[in-house]
């Protein structure tokens, strides 16, 4: 016998957990140009492993791919600060990897849930009206046939574009290293081309830039392949630059809808006390010009800063980048770092025009001496600088955020996760930023991990902070269903701000807490599935009366 429970893209579906079925009639629907997912688990209760051949049939209204969730191991699922709010605190395998079925068979364990996730990309001439998708498992060299129908609903009106900014750090040098590619040779390009795809399709519109290789998550001392994408010649003391591979990394950017950049970090992490590692040809041969043991306040890095940031300001306001370019200086400074931070702020402010200079930080006090204009602090301590009521607030976490907060963790539930998008709806804040999209190393990057078998960054970060997706074969990137979950707090973003340009703000902030005992805070939101699932039916039947 084989169980078929339909269920929503909220939950995580372990092999030996029942999982609950919790969508209703009428939950599923979504706006045209939408993607509207949803999941099977399936059960087999034979006595031996089966392959059992799945086919979806489906009137008009999309086109539909199905994957199986796969799970993963976690050696290391939770910090030492941690809350009741997990799936499990253990180690083990967490439901987390999204892959294409690659033909229409099914293997299933005995006494084991399976989830098949099921995507449905709404076209956006779509007529709205109701909608069917049934999948039917059949068992070979049986007449037996197992079906599931499920229907949705492809409503009138649309969604507001994103305004909210969106990066999640994008490694190009993990990228190069996993596949045992030359950077920025043919095949690298290749595979840029098929992640940044995924990346803005899923809600991500600004990418960390290298103009030099980013001094992101490096041991002092220590180097990371070399990804810097602006060609430099010294002769004679003298600079020049070629901005060539610059223009095809924002070509590239552009052919996916990626509008924003941010410039890589021309200090180092965690105080901005050194220079990044840049090279150059000099007399005809690459060398180092600068790196760990190159302070901040070196004379000819601060010469070398004024004419490469003249001359890349020069090249994006030809090429019209100016108004979408954002700078770093150092990543996540402490107040011990003001001065070397404001040292380098003032070495960098003259050369950059109107581009704003963004930080993740976390202490107020840093933001009140004026170091930093555009702060992002952490979830954990962004109390403050909303009370500070302060212009273009952005947000970020990573994986120190671990108790009562919204993150992304393997052992956190999908709500968890996707309740990012009301706190950045309620806080009317501007932007998200995450550390990893596609880290593939070890903390510091001391070694390269294979993220199939390490998710954890060798057993330093909890699993599930420093990656989103997968290199699959051929260059091509796999989802987690995290990423998912993170695409949807985007898109109710998109719906709440869209009711609100149709009402009022208060309006759509009063349906939020609609019958909540508590109002919503970045440690107290509803930790029930269904809240969101209700919120954004509620929300687009608004939108859809106003439409």
């Amino acid at each position: 016998m084989i169980r078929i429970k339909t269920i929503s893209a909220l939950q995580k579906i372990f092999p030996t957990l029942e999982p609950q079925e919790d969508l209703t009639e009428g939950m599923l629907a979504c706006f045209p140009g939408e993607t509207l997912s949803f999941q099977f688990g399936i059960y087999s209760t034979y006595e031996d492993p089966l392959d059992v051949e799945l086919e979806g049939k489906m009137d008009m209204g999309g086109s539909v791919r199905v994957r199986r969730v796969l799970c993963l191991p976690s050696d290391y699922p939770v910090r030492k600060e941690w809350d009741e709010d997990y799936l499990s605190r253990e180690p083990g395998m967490y439901p987390e990897l999204l892959r294409d079925m690659g033909g229409k068979m099914l293997h299933l364990l005995p006494n084991q849930w399976t989830g098949i996730w099921v995507d449905v990309e709404i076209e956006k001439q779509q007529e709205p009206g109701m909608y069917e998708w049934t999948m039917e498992l059949k068992i070979p060299g049986e007449n037996q046939v197992y079906a599931q129908s499920i229907c949705y609903r492809v409503r009138k009106g649309g969604l507001e574009p994103q305004h909210i900014f969106h990066t999640e750090w994008f490694h190009a040098d993990c990228l190069a290293d996993y596949y045992g590619v030359e950077v920025w040779s043919k095949e690298h390009w290749e595979i840029l081309d098929h992640f940044f795809a995924l990346y803005g399709k899923r809600g991500m519109n600004m990418m960390l830039t290298p103009i030099v290789t980013p001094p992101l998550d490096t041991q002092e001392g220590g180097r990371r392949t070399t990804v810097q994408l602006v060609d430099i010649t010294l002769e004679k003391g003298e600079y020049q630059f070629d901005f060539g591979r610059l223009g095809q990394w924002i070509d590239l950017c552009q052919k996916h809808g990626i509008r924003y950049l941010e410039m890589a970090h021309l200090f180092t992490q965690w105080g901005a006390k050194y220079a990044p590692y840049v090279e150059a040809q000099v007399n005809g041969e690459k060398q180092q010009l600068f790196g760990w043991e190159t302070g901040a306040q070196d004379l000819e890095y601060q010469k070398f800063l004024k004419v490469f940031l003249t001359s890349l300001l020069q090249y994006l306001r030809e090429e019209q980048m100016e108004q979408f370019t954002f700078f770093h200086i150092s990543d996540e400074p402490e107040e011990k770092d003001m001065e070397s931070y404001l040292l380098a702020k003032n070495q960098i402010k003259p050369y950059i025009g109107q581009c704003p200079i963004i930080d993740a930080l976390s202490r107020v006090e840093f933001y009140e001496t004026g170091a930093v204009e555009h702060p992002i602090p952490a979830t954990s301590h962004i109390m403050p600088f909303l009370e500070k009521k302060i212009d273009h607030l952005w947000t970020y976490y990573c994986n120190c955020q671990s108790k009562e907060l919204s993150n992304r963790y393997f052992a956190m539930s999908l709500q968890r996760t996707r309740i990012i998008g009301v706190l950045l709806y309620k806080f009317n804040l501007k932007g998200f930023l995450h550390w990893g999209f596609n880290f593939y190393n070890t903390r510091f990057s001391k070694e390269h991990i294979n993220p199939y078998m390490v998710t954890d960054a060798g057993g330093n970060f909890p699993s599930g902070d420093s990656f989103l997706v997968y290199p699959g074969k051929g260059g091509v990137p796999e989802e987690s269903i995290r990423l998912m979950a993170m695409a949807q707090a985007m898109e109710d973003v998109r719906a709440l701000q869209t009711l609100e340009e149709l009402t009022d703000r208060d309006y759509v902030l009063g349906i939020l807490e609609d019958g909540l005992e508590n109002p919503i805070s970045f440690t107290e939101y509803p930790r029930d599935g269904g809240y969101l699932l209700k919120l954004r039916m509620r929300v687009e039947d608004e939108i859809e009366e106003r439409s």
